[in-house]
This record gives C-alpha cells, sequence and structure tokens, in this order.
C-alpha cells in the first residue's frame, strides 16, 4: 500500500495485509521513514503523537493522484525482489516532483517538519 502525504508528498509503503493492523503500521513505518530522513527524534516523537487519530481515505486531489501515479511508475523499477518496502520508499523519497517546485519529499518533509516546531 502507497500512502503519500497531502504536503511533502512523503512515500510510505507498508503491506495492504492485515487490513486490522494498517493504522498502527503505516505510523511505525512513518517514524522509520522520518528517522532515516534523520528527522530528530523529538520531532518524530511530536509527528506520531498528532496521529493519535489517524484517517486514511482515497482522495481526489490532482495533486495526490498524480504524485502517486509517478511514484507508482517508478515502483516497478524500485521495488525488487528481496527489496524492502522502506528501501523502495527511500528512493521514491528522492524523485523531484511536479508539485512541490521539482523539490524531492526527502528534502521537503524535514523542513516542513521543522518549521511546525
Amino acid at each position: 500500500m502507497l500512502l503519500v502525504s497531502d504536503r511533502s508528498l512523503l512515500p510510505v509503503l507498508i503491506a495492504a495485509k492485515p487490513a486490522e493492523t494498517i493504522v498502527p503500521r503505516f505510523v511505525e513505518a512513518l517514524g522509520a521513514m522520518l528517522r532515516r530522513l534523520d528527522v530528530s527524534g523529538e520531532v518524530v516523537s511530536a509527528e506520531l503523537a498528532k496521529m493519535a487519530e489517524v484517517r486514511i481515505d482515497r482522495t481526489s486531489s490532482r495533486r495526490i493522484l498524480g504524485s502517486m501515479t509517478d511514484f507508482a511508475w517508478l515502483l516497478d523499477a524500485y521495488l525488487t525482489p528481496g527489496g524492502s518496502l522502506e528501501g523502495a520508499a527511500l528512493r521514491l523519497a528522492k524523485a523531484p516532483c511536479g508539485p512541490i517546485g521539482m523539490q524531492s519529499p526527502e528534502d521537503v518533509a524535514p523542513r516542513l517538519l521543522s518549521s511546525a516546531e
């Protein structure tokens, strides 16, 4: 399952099953992704604490849909046999994205989080 942040377009990949544990696995994967992007532990903890109530839903946002389509194409090359979902997500996060001024989510997400402190 590919989940994408609305503001930073940061992608997180998790297995879709089992469905009943999607939210805790997403929160855990997001925390791991942010730590891999060198976001401070305090900022990661604060961000995850804000996620006490998580809603995963379909989007009608063209920005998100277009980015997810681009990520899906890239995923064909990045998700290799024996490779990890986290590794593929980290590679996706390096991709320049038009909706964020051709910056990469790996650069935008930490900057947004540090400005929210």
